[in-house]
């Protein structure tokens, strides 16, 4: 009984996910056939919740500690750690150089989800890398 109510929870989480999934992809195929060409804004901003999705699934796929009595949210809030490298093992107590809990690279990555909907809604500028000045003025001397 405990296990269908978890289950219906986690498939309602996806459905919503999903949900949102498709609205955003027919949202920018109706603007994509309303514009020739896609703006850079545009290009990095898909990208980035493209590259932030993605890094989202591999944190949950490589998390320890999942509890299969809680539902998908409640393990990652609660229980859900990345644990990478073994740094010592003693008697049943092992430690890892890099150990944080999944909730905090799942914000993470949905501050940058969100930066990327700003980037390509035209909102946010694209970040611009400065022109190295010394560099340009002893090029254009050579020249």
């Amino acid at each position: 009984m405990e296990q269908s109510a978890v289950r219906t929870k986690n498939n309602i989480y996806l459905g919503i996910a999903l949900v949102f999934v498709a609205g955003f992809i027919a949202y920018t195929i109706r603007q994509s056939k309303k514009e020739p060409i896609m703006q850079e804004n545009q290009k990095f901003g898909i990208a980035t919740i493209i590259g932030a999705g993605l890094v989202i699934l591999f944190a949950v796929v490589i998390s320890d500690d999942w509890v299969y009595r809680f539902d998908f949210l409640q393990n990652l809030m609660s229980s859900l750690r990345i644990k990478l490298f073994v740094k010592e093992e003693r008697w049943n107590d092992i430690t890892y150089y890099i150990d944080i809990p999944t909730k905090y690279v799942v914000l993470t990555c949905i501050c940058a989800a969100a930066y990327g909907l700003t980037t390509y809604l035209g909102i946010t500028p694209v970040p611009r890398k400065k022109p190295q000045s010394s560099q340009n003025a002893s090029d254009e001397i050579a020249h």
